[in-house]
């Protein structure tokens, strides 16, 4: 499962004892949980929510410390 970023839809969510998030890349629809990576490299998956998701990731700003971002990405329409 390797997602672009730039090219990707939140089709469904599904809220319940194990929350999962559809995602739609290119005609392809994965299934994700929370904690799951978008690719090897992608953001980690904090937090799936009837609205979308939270993606959090690290990054290593100007002075060479370690900070983590968060993005909401919400249901495409």
């Amino acid at each position: 499962k390797d997602v672009d970023l730039n090219n990707l839809d939140i089709t469904g969510v599904l809220i319940g004892k194990e929350r999962r998030v559809l995602i739609k890349v290119g005609g392809q629809v994965y299934k994700f949980k929370e904690e799951e990576y978008l690719g090897p490299n992608g953001p980690k998956i904090k937090a799936i929510l009837p609205g979308g998701i939270i993606l959090v990731e690290q990054i290593t700003n100007i002075y060479g410390e370690a900070e983590y971002i968060e993005t909401a990405i919400p249901i495409s329409k």
